[in-house]
Order: structure tokens, then sequence, then C-alpha cells
């Protein structure tokens, strides 16, 4: 072993030393047994009891055997009060001054000097030396002291050692406390173990367990009454487990009123006046209310009577939770022995136990070790800087457990600080840099990215140290106040900041800080402590080059977003979101908890959504807000208002990005997603739409391919895409031809022949674009292969794109939409056109329908057709045959012919009329869309207008009819003369009429199947030829038409055109011949001169026979008033038939002139009939009733009954049933009228 070189300024300070052991320590006894066995090992374990002497001699034999030599003498401490108060002791006894042969070192407090020998410092100051001396070569010897309270620095010292002894023979090591487990740490170290006895009376234990149902506080109280008794002037120590207790046990023994007592409270959080009272007995006896600080390290001078609770709040970190808990838990009995051993010392002690010894002996042996208790981040980044084994394989006497372990990587690779083999990152040597936990680390790096690192130094310096607020008992009240003067309503830690700047301007000294802390309510030396850890943590971020290191005196303008980003990016995992429902926080993963009363957040309204909480600490309820050191549950309140979106800045990698609902958006070509980020079971962000092929490109290319290619949605003209396009748009026409909505078109054939060919590049509408630039090559798919394979072979004539009629075609809109109007096939046809249009133009649909059509007018029918057409399937194709074939005439309504199809093969009387085609579905009944010229849709008609209804007039198209069709002109149409009837060949036999047709402002020639029909067109088309001619002679005319005011009143006050109807009246009757035999233009001429002369004569005539008929009229209304209230019914009747027979326009019926004064005498002969015998005139009404009601409603359906000679005709034979019925002596102009009426109806029908 390399001689070690003795140091001339240790040398000179240790023969200045003077070297006493006191004789009435019990250590003085065994002084030479401890240097032997220090001699002769490397390492030496002293357990001694309380009040041993064991903390302040053992420097002094390290020192008598040579010791301090070549390094100093270093004693830890696991306080800095004890450190601070052990180096006064020890200077005191070796007789030198504080601060050079004898110092100690704390945190931002270092008293020594290069002359100093025997240094004491907390734990973790030689912790932190072991980064620069690494072989702590400064050092001789060195005594642990207090070992069994196993901090998480002493059992990182401990490890260091175990790996450092080997390669320091030279170091000698003393390991001590007054209750260790001696045998762990003499097998962990191969050490001899040497006890000591202590220093104390005999201490009598006293059990004294709660009784039913009582309260912690009344306990206290009978066990103080209990040593009361024994001596009432002893001083009482109570060990509580905190501070709500200490309050609870002050307000009772108080209120007992003790004489010459004063009840002291001494806990951590307590200001510095308040813990020297305890140090500083006067006359009055004490009971001492502590919580576990008064166990190990301070001696409370005077303490006869010990009241052990057995209980004390610890602190212990859950993994899972991310929380550290602070419980009340039972003791160990470690900790039991440690209270016992605080009396005993001046005299003969008590310890009252407030629990059984049964309890005692089933308690753990000792308090867990704080590795085995807290989180590890710290711990496993500083070992990672200074290059350690890493911590599973490190030597700890009681190694962590695993999930804490697993706990601290993951936090420190939430801080960006361990890559995921394990190795610090450039990040991580920042963290393990600075001189802070690595939270607060990572909170500055941040900082400084973002421009606020002057306010983080403040404010992680703040959280660094114990909270400086203070609340003495007696002055609660006055504390919050004083303390609301700094709170911000958003954020406690911008509170931190209000209390900075207000330090800085009113405090220039430390006597003005003393002052603003007394008024304010603040710890003097932690105020004092944290601006020096400010200035400390700003050298350390200039020395690693940070911009803006410098703290200003006033903090101004400080912004929100980006401090609290900064804050977030050290604690990611303490966001929280406010649940309204439940009236609690979320945290992650799924912690509850609320905002701690103390904090500025507590009562603001309305609640925060989002907030971020520096710790959370479990009490008996879990607050937000609480970071506490000193085991209390009334701390720090570091708690803030936040974004959500802050951690997406903060920590992006710890930001789970959950993708749904991807879209392809036509507008912009692209395939977007909706992206929420989710961290810790917490919804961030609630979903925002991105480009889904920049994190999925293949599920995006797919996306885009179903959705924009297989559907047709996008087109390129002028590209294949465009022949892809029609491709899909014929097969959806087809689909709705068919109605068979999906079922033509195979998507997946589709997407599956583009995702087969298609480029691997191309996921939006633009790379498709670049892609066709670079390849033209013909993509799309074949129209076979698009289809389901059952359709492949369809016959497209079945489903036309268009009708035609007349000679013109006319397209066919096909769409499948149920329950809506234009459900069906709709005919589009232009307004100019209408004319164009059979009447029956709707009723044979497509080839493709007409079936179902059919199938379902023949079901409609009464049951005995049905079964004589079954089976129905067979008998609707022979009907498609037979009109395919010709067989059935086409050019009449699908009723008509069906009706005659079904009349020839069932043998049944069947009439158009027996079909209800009230129960067709929609889209079996043909729309009609009339469309102006520029294609708009003017109305959507569900039949053919009444005004362009050609009736049974045939188109031009048919067979045979193109010669008797002649376009209009305002001269006779055509050269040859019209025969009265022509026979249409291939119609099975029918029968059509030629005849003119008034068009308006011309005439012409048309073939209609109706001769009816054929007769009223053919004498409209002579009136108006007339007109043309006569133009002037007939407005002549026209103005000498005069009615008597009666007439005019009763008959034409809404008949305003009624001079029309007579004038044409006169002409007709004018020609001398019956109209129908005017065929060609020789007899017209003829018959229109005679016209001319004798037009005038025959309007007279009509006139006179006009007001020859009101006298009629007047009397049967007279007749009518005057037996209504006897006969009712029978006066219902004449008023029905008086109200026909003057209905407006009723001059358009040859029958005025012809019958009407029959008919009106009959009425009246009636009327005079009815008073004497109304029953016998209902009785005869019943006779004829049920066909007039036929009538009159099938009346109702036309706009005027002469333009339908079928039913004008049966209207007349009714009158001639009237005059046979109530007025037989009346000359009929029919004969047996009554007999014919019942085929009329079926003619009619039919």
């Amino acid at each position: 072993m390399k001689n070690l070189v003795p140091r001339p300024e240790l040398v000179s300070s240790c023969e200045k030393l003077r070297i006493a052991f006191p004789e009435e320590l019990p250590i003085t006894r065994h002084i030479d047994e401890i240097k032997e066995a220090w001699r002769n090992n490397q390492v030496i374990i002293v357990a001694g009891d309380t009040g041993s002497g064991k903390t302040t001699q053992l420097p002094k034999i390290a020192l008598a055997l040579g010791y301090g030599r070549t390094g100093r003498i270093g004693c830890t401490q696991p306080r800095r009060l004890a450190a601070s108060a052990m180096a006064r002791r020890a200077a005191q006894e070796l007789g030198c001054d504080l601060g050079n042969e004898v110092g100690y070192q704390v945190r931002f407090d270092d008293r020594t000097k290069s002359s100093t020998v025997l240094k004491f410092m907390t734990d973790g100051i030689l912790l932190a030396e072991t980064r620069n001396d690494r072989s702590l070569r400064r050092y001789e010897a060195l005594i642990i002291d207090e070992a069994h309270e196993r901090s998480l620095n002493i059992d990182f010292i401990l490890g260091y050692l175990k790996n450092l002894l080997p390669h320091r023979p030279d170091l000698k090591v003393a390991i001590s406390s007054a209750t260790l487990d001696m045998e762990s740490f003499a097998e962990f170290f191969h050490a001899p173990v040497l006890s000591i006895e202590g220093r104390t009376y005999p201490v009598e234990d006293v059990y004294m367990p709660p009784e039913a149902d009582e309260d912690l506080s009344s306990a206290i109280g009978r066990a103080a009454e209990f040593v009361t008794e024994l001596d009432p002037r002893g001083d009482i120590l109570v060990f509580l487990p905190g501070e709500r207790e200490i309050r609870d046990a002050t307000d009772l023994l108080t209120g007992r009123g003790y004489r010459n007592t004063e009840v002291l409270p001494l806990y951590g959080r307590l200001s510095a006046a308040g813990q020297q009272k305890v140090f500083s007995p006067g006359r009055e006896r004490r009971i001492i209310l502590a919580t576990n600080v008064a166990e190990t390290s301070v001696t409370i001078p005077r303490i006869r009577f010990v009241i052990d609770s057995g209980l004390a709040r610890i602190k212990r970190f859950n993994p899972r939770s991310q929380i550290e808990e602070l419980q009340i838990e039972t003791i160990s009995q470690a900790s039991a022995r440690q209270r016992r051993g605080r009396c005993g010392r001046i005299a003969d002690g008590v310890c009252v136990h407030l629990y059984s010894e049964d309890d005692l002996a089933r308690a753990s042996a000792y308090t867990d070790p704080e590795i085995k208790r807290t989180g590890l981040a710290g711990v496993i980044l500083q070992m990672a800087s200074l290059r350690l084994p890493r911590i599973d394989r490190f030597p700890f006497i009681n190694p962590p457990p695993p999930a804490a372990v697993r706990e601290g990587l993951r936090t420190l690779e939430d801080l960006r600080a361990l890559d995921p083999a394990g190795h610090l990152t450039r990040e991580g040597w920042k963290l393990a840099a600075l001189p802070i936990d690595p939270h607060l680390g990572r909170m500055l790096s941040f900082a400084e990215t973002r421009r606020v690192l002057p306010e983080l130094l403040v404010i992680t310096a703040y959280l660094s140290i114990q909270d400086p607020q203070e609340r003495p008992l007696e002055k609660q009240q006055a504390a919050d106040e004083a303390h609301r003067r700094f709170r911000d309503p958003k954020s406690d830690f911008l509170s931190i900041l209000n209390l900075w700047n207000a330090a800085a301007a009113e405090c220039t000294s430390n006597r003005l800080l003393r002052q603003f802390c007394k008024k304010n309510f603040y710890h003097f030396n932690r105020m004092l402590e944290w601006r020096n850890l400010v200035e400390d943590l700003a050298g350390n971020a200039a020395e690693l080059k940070w911009s803006n290191a410098a703290v200003p005196k006033v903090i101004e303008n400080t912004p929100y977003d980006q401090l609290h980003q900064s804050i977030l990016a050290g604690i990611p995992r303490h966001i929280a979101h406010y649940v309204p429902e439940e009236q609690y926080f979320l945290g992650t993963g799924g912690k509850k908890f609320l905002i701690f009363p103390g904090s500025g957040l507590a009562k603001k309204k309305p609640v925060p959504a989002w907030l971020l909480s520096f710790a959370l600490v479990a009490t008996s309820r879990l607050f937000a807000g609480i970071r506490e050191i000193v085991l209390s549950e009334e701390n720090r309140k570091d708690i803030s208002e936040i974004k959500p979106e802050y951690l997406e800045i903060a920590a992006p990698h710890l930001c789970s990005k959950i993708y749904d609902l991807p879209k392809w958006d036509p507008e912009s070509g692209f395939v977007y997603a909706r992206e929420r980020l989710t961290f810790g079971g917490l919804l961030i962000h609630n979903g925002r739409r991105v480009h889904y092929a920049k994190s999925h490109p293949v599920e995006a290319r797919e996306i885009f391919i179903r959705e924009a290619l297989a559907t047709g949605e996008l087109n390129l003209p002028g590209t294949w895409v465009e022949n892809h396009v029609e491709v899909l748009r014929s097969l959806a026409k087809l689909e709705e031809k068919l109605r068979r909505p999906g079922t033509v078109l195979d998507p997946g054939a589709v997407a599956e022949h583009y995702l087969l060919l298609l480029p691997a590049d191309i996921n939006s509408t633009r790379s498709l674009k670049e892609a066709v630039k670079r390849d033209p090559q013909d993509y799309s798919i074949p129209r076979a292969d698009a289809m389901q394979e059952q359709f492949v072979k369809w016959n497209a004539g079945d489903y036309p794109d268009s009708l035609t009629f007349s000679g013109q075609k006319f397209r066919l809109d096909y769409k499948f939409d149920p329950g809506e109007p234009d459900d069906g096939m709709t005919l589009i046809v232009p307004s100019d056109r209408m004319n164009l249009l059979p009447g029956w133009a709707l009723d044979y649909l497509v080839p493709g329908w007409l079936g179902d059509k059919v199938e379902l007018l023949i079901r409609s029918l009464p049951k005995a057709v049905r079964q004589k057409a079954s089976p129905v399937a067979e008998t609707v194709e022979r009907f498609r045959e037979a009109l395919e074939t010709g067989r059935i005439f086409r050019e009449q309504p699908l009723t008509d012919a069906l009706a005659e199809f079904l009349c020839e093969t069932t043998g049944e009387n069947v009439a158009p009329g027996d079909f209800d085609d009230s129960r067709l579905p929609g889209h079996l009944k043909m729309k009609l869309a009339e469309v102006d010229a520029g294609g708009r849709t003017v109305r959507l008609h569900s039949e053919i207008p009444e005004s362009f209804r050609q009736g049974s007039r045939l188109s031009r198209a048919v067979a045979g009819a193109k010669q008797f069709t002649v376009s209009g002109g305002t001269t006779w149409p055509g050269i040859e003369r019209m025969p009265p009837e022509v026979a249409l060949p291939n119609a099975s036999g029918k029968t059509a009429f030629p005849a003119l047709c008034d068009e308006g402002d011309k005439v012409g020639q048309a073939l209609y199947l109706k001769e009816s029909e054929a007769r009223l067109h053919h004498a409209r088309g002579l009136l108006r030829l007339f007109k043309f001619e006569q133009a002037g002679q007939l407005k002549f005319l026209k103005r000498t038409i005069r009615v008597s005011r009666e007439v005019e009143l009763s008959w034409f006050l809404n008949y305003r055109d009624y001079a029309d109807d007579l004038l044409d009246r006169a002409v007709l009757a004018a020609f001398n011949d019956e109209p129908w035999n005017i065929r060609d233009e020789l007899a017209f001429g003829i018959a229109a001169e005679h016209a001319r002369q004798y037009a005038g004569e025959e309007l007279d005539q009509l006139q006179k026979q006009l007001e020859a008929l009101y006298p009629a009229y007047r009397q049967v209304k007279e007749l009518m008033n005057k037996v209504k209230p006897r006969a009712g019914i029978s006066c219902a009747d004449l008023k029905r038939q008086l109200g026909f027979l003057f209905r407006s326009h009723f001059l358009r019926s040859p029958a005025v002139f012809d019958s009407y004064s029959r008919y009106l005498r009959g009425a009246k002969l009636r009327a005079e009939r009815i008073s004497s015998g109304p029953a016998r005139d209902e009785a005869k009404l019943e006779t004829i009733e049920a066909y007039l009601d036929r009538f009159y409603i099938a009346a109702e359906s036309v706009s005027e009954i002469t333009e339908k000679p079928e039913l004008e005709a049966f209207w007349l034979l009714t009158e001639e049933c009237r005059l046979a019925v109530f007025a037989p002596e009346v000359t009929p102009a029919v004969r047996g009228p009554l007999k014919k009426l019942e085929p009329a109806w079926q003619e009619l029908r039919f």
C-alpha cells in the first residue's frame, strides 16, 4: 500500500486540540476496546444506547488513534440541526473555535477551512462530494452516525462505502446508532460490533391501551392524569402522529387548567422561536406535544415522563399511484425504544404506552428503510452520473422493491434523462449536474428553452426548501390573512413569484427580511435559505452556459403559458382534469383528489377544468398541492390552472396519439383522421384533423382507394380516372334501374383492383395527379370486373334511358329513394312538348318494371278473376309477350289493354275501372317532370295534366296513323278527303277515326281511337277554321249578344265567357250540316259560306230560346222553396239537378237548346207533385238515385263534362230517366231509358 503523506495544516490542527473523555459517559469505559477494534478493522459498528456519548466521543477516539493527519475525519448526521449542534459541542469539548479545527457543512452553509480536521455534515453533503472525489481521498476516517434511521442517503453512502473500501484500505469507517439492526450491518460489512450501554435511570413501562370508543386526545388526557398523580412537576414528552393531533391534544390539555403547567408543541413546521422554547425550560412544568422529530438527534432537557401514542405519520411512495402517501401507521419496536429513551436521563422515568404489550410484540422490529418507501428517480440519476453499477446491482443493505426501481426508471424516462438502454442522455447529464431533484432540474432545463429561466430558478428553489409559511396556533387567522396578500387566483406558482417580488422590494437587508418574515408569518431562516438557493442555482445555470441565468431583482410580465409548460415538463404526470359530475379531479392513472383548502384555487369559481399539482399526498383525504418534507399534513399548496395542450409541448414523448375516424376529404383530396391525445388515462386533446398518411401511409392509401376511387367520387378529367368514373356511374345507374342498390357494383373488387395495380405512394388526390403525369397508362377497371357476377349478363333494353312518343325521345331518370316523391322513374319532358305525350304515356313504365306493375294490378281484381288468371306470374308473361308481338294494341291505357287481354284469356268480364291502382307502390307509378328551356323542373306531375291530355289521339309513330296526321295551319289541313274511319294495321282489328284537331293558333289533322272524341275535336277544328276566316264578323256578332238582367244574375254571374260559347253554338248550327260530315276542304267552304250568311239569325234564335227557359227555371225554384220544409230529400235532388243543368259553361252542350225545355217542364211537374206526396217522390227517386250519385261523382273528376262525350251521353240518359220516373207525360227522347241505364253505366266503365 502506498504510504500517505500527512498534510501539514491538518497535523497542526490536531496538535491544537485538547482530547479528554468525560468519566461520566458510558463510552469512556470502552475507549480502549473501541481503539483496539478500530485499529485492527477497517470498519467497526458501534451500537450505543441513548446517552452513551457515542456521537461526541467517537470523533475524539479517531483523533486519539492518530487519524486526521493525512485526511479529515468526517462525521455525518441525518439532520442539519444535528450537524451544526454536534459541531458546536465538539468544538467546545476540544477547546477550539467553531469553523477552524472543527467545522460543519450543510446545504448553503459551509463553516469549514482547509485546516478543518473534524468536519460534521449531513449525509447529503458527503454524497455530493463523491461526484468530484470519487475515492473520498480528502477523508482518512468517516463516522456515519444515526445510521439506524436508514434514510436514502445513508443507505446510498453505506453501499458506496461497501464498493469503495476494497480500493481504499487506508480509509477507516465507524457506523454508529442508538438502535441498530446489528446483525444485518455486521453481515453487510463483515465488521465487529461493539455495544455500549446508555447513561440512563430506570424506566418503568406502563401499558394503557385505549378504552372502548376512546379517541386519541382522550387517551392522552387519561395518561397525563396518570403521570400527574405520580409527579405533578415532572415534564412530559408526548409523541403524536401529526399537527392536527397536536392541536386537538393542546385544546384538551389547556382546557383542563393544570397549575404551573405550560403546553408546548414541537413539529417540523414550527417557527424557530417556537422550537427554542422546548430547549429552554422555565420554572413551570412542561407538557411537550411532539411529532417523531423528537425521537432521535435531539435531546430535550428535563424530560421525566414519556407518553407514546404508538403512532406516526410515515411517508410512503406508491409506485403504481405515483402518490406519496402520508398515513398514520403503528410505529416499529425500534421507534418505541427511541421514544422510551427520551426519559430516564435525569431521574427514574415512566413511559406510558397507549397500546398493549402484545401490540408492541407484534410490531415490526425496525421502520422500513426509506429506500423501500420512496421514489428512486434521483438516486438512479445520481448513480448513473457517478457511473456506479445499475441500481439493481448496487450493494444496498436492503435492496429497493422492483416496483420502485421500475417507477424510478420510468420517471427518468419521462424527464428524458435516460435512454431505453438506461444510459444518461444529454438532458440527463444536465439534470445530474444540478444539485436538486431531477423533476426540478427538468423544469429549469425546459425553462431555459422557453425563456422563463429566472422565474423557474425562483420557483424551483422555493420547492426545494421546507415551506417557509408559519401558522402559529394562537395566530392562525392573522397568518392566513398575511399569506393571502401574495396569493394568485390562478396559480400557486405565481404566488411564489409574488412573494419573491414583495420580499425583494421590501427587504434590502437581512434585518428588513427578518421584519418582513415576522410581519407576514414566514420562517426567516427558510426565506434566507430560499434566497441563497436561488443564487446557487443561478450559478449552476451559468456554469452550464444557460442563457438568462441571472435573476432580476423583480420579476415582471411573466408569460403564464411558458412558465407552466416548464413546470409541467418536470412533473408531467401531475396533470388532472375536473369531473363536474363527481366533483373531484381525475389525475393520471385514475387518481381522484381534491384541491387542498389552503390553495389559492380552492375556492375558485368556476372550478378550473385542468390543473397542475406539484405533488399529491394522501392524508385522510387525498389533496393536491401538498408537498411535505417533514411528515405533516399541513404544508405547501402548489397547484395552478393550466391548459391540457401544455403537455404536448412539455412532454410530447409521453402523449399517446389515438387515430380514429379516418376519411378521405374530397375538398382537399387528402385522407384525414381525428387525432386524439391521451396521457395516463386522461384525454388531453379531444380531437383534431390531421393528415393520416403521415402516421399511417398504408392505411391512408387503402382508405383513399376505397373512398375516393372505388366510390367514383374522385374524377380527373382527361385521364384514365375519367373512364373509371364512367364505369362506376353506369353501374350505379343500373342499380337504380334494377332497384337493387349496392348489389350490382362490387366495391371490394374495384378497391382490390387498384390496391393491386396502383403504386404504393398514392394516398391522396395530389399524389394521384403526380402519378398520372409520371405514368399515363390506363389503370381503369373493366366494366365486367366491377360488377357482381350475377349481373354481368343483363338486358339493357329492359331498362332504356329514354322513351319515344310522337317521334320524339324523352329522357328517363331512375331513382331508388323509397318514400320520397321522386322514387321510381321520371319522364323528363320540356313544357313545349308536353302535348306530344299520349294519355297513356306513363302507364307502361319500362319492360323491366312492367311485369311487377301488371302482377299487382291483376292481384287487385276480385278473387274470381284472380283464380281464373292463376298462376299470375305466367299470365303476366303471356300479357308481356302479347304486347311485344303486337297481338294487343299498345296505343291505349294499360288498364284498357290488360282488361281486354283478361277478358279474352279468362272469359271474365273485366273492366278497366276494376283495377285498383291505389295499391301500387310509388315506384310503379311513373312521374312526369315538366322542365323549362333551361332544363329546370317546373313541376312534378303524377299524371299527364288534363290540359295536355290527348285522350285517344294516336301518335304519328303508330303504324297507319302517319297519313292521317297532318301538322296544323290556318287553312284546311291536308288535301284528300278524310274517311270517317280507318282500320289500323297490326292492331287486332282496331278502328280509328280521322278528325280535325284544334291546336289553338292552328288546326291540324289527327287520328283518334274513340269516335265520340274524334267528333268533339272535329267540331272544334271546324270552329277554329271558321274563326280564322271570319274573325271580324264574329267580333261584331259577339257585341250584339244581350241577355236579360234576371238571366245574367241567375246563370252568368260566374260564367263570364258565356257569349263565346253561345256564338260557337250558333256557328255550328249555321253550318247547315252535321259537323262530322264535313270531311274535306270543299265541304268546309260550302258550310262556312252558309254560316257566314246565317250565323246572325241562328244567334238571335238561340238567345230567344235561352230567355224562354228562364220562366220555367224560376217556377221550379219557387215551388222548391214552398215544399222544402216537408220534402228535404226531394228538394235537395232537384237543387242538384238544376245546379248541374245551369253549371258554368253549360252552353257548350247541344242539349241546352235541344232538351232543356223538356227537362225543366219535367222538373216543374215533379215539384208540383211533391207537395201532395213527398213520400211517393222519395220512393221514385230511390229507383235511379244510385246511378245519379255515380254520375255526379264522375262529373266532379272532369273540368267540363262536354270534354268527355261518353260521360255527357250518360248524363243525358239520366235526365231522360228523370222524366220517365217523375214526369212520364213529357215525351222522352229515348225509348225505355230505365232499361238502358245499367248497360250504359257498364259501357262507361269500360
